[in-house]
């Protein structure tokens, strides 16, 4: 369900956003800190500058940064981009690990992929690479894309759930 996939079109997009946002704030931690302020509940809207704040947290900890423990992929100064910081992202990226577990793959029964065709975070693009590469190793596959974004779906488990148990049986 709208997984994190295909990172150069889903988390690269619109960084410069979240550069400036940090930079007006004199940094990520006070945006993070105006971002929780209760007197400050519109920051709130921000999500995504917060995502990429959390995928940073997520892709690319380092404890020795001075940017609370998170190194960026790109210069907080500058703007420049970092490609050591953003190879730790990619070897994250479930459309490029695809390639290292081929034969892991090859023995799935079958694999269910959805994603909103208005994601926020265009993972719709990563769905359909990954869906693509699934079904080229020959795995069962159903790709499902739904007229919705990237929140408020749990719908979606009411389609995806029956699949996933049925394929277990």
């Amino acid at each position: 369900h709208s997984g994190d996939s295909n990172f150069e079109l889903s988390y690269l997009n619109g960084f410069w956003k979240a550069l400036d946002k940090f930079k007006a704030a004199g940094g990520p931690a006070k945006w993070l800190d105006s971002f929780w302020d209760p007197s400050k509940i519109e920051n709130r809207k921000d999500i995504d500058t917060l995502d990429k704040l959390g995928m940073s947290a997520c892709y690319s900890p380092n404890p020795k940064s001075p940017h609370m423990g998170i190194d960026f992929p790109f210069d907080l100064e500058t703007g420049v981009f970092r490609p050591e910081v953003w190879e730790k992202w990619r070897e994250w990226d479930p459309v490029l690990r695809m390639d290292r577990r081929i034969e892991n793959l090859k023995k799935l029964k079958f694999a269910y992929v959805d994603c909103g065709v208005k994601d926020e975070f265009s993972l719709h693009w990563g769905c359909r690479a990954i869906a693509g590469k699934l079904k080229k190793l020959g795995v069962e596959t159903l790709h499902e894309e739904f007229n919705d974004g990237h929140m408020s779906v749990a719908y979606r488990l009411d389609r995806s759930l029956p699949l996933l148990v049925k394929s277990l049986s």
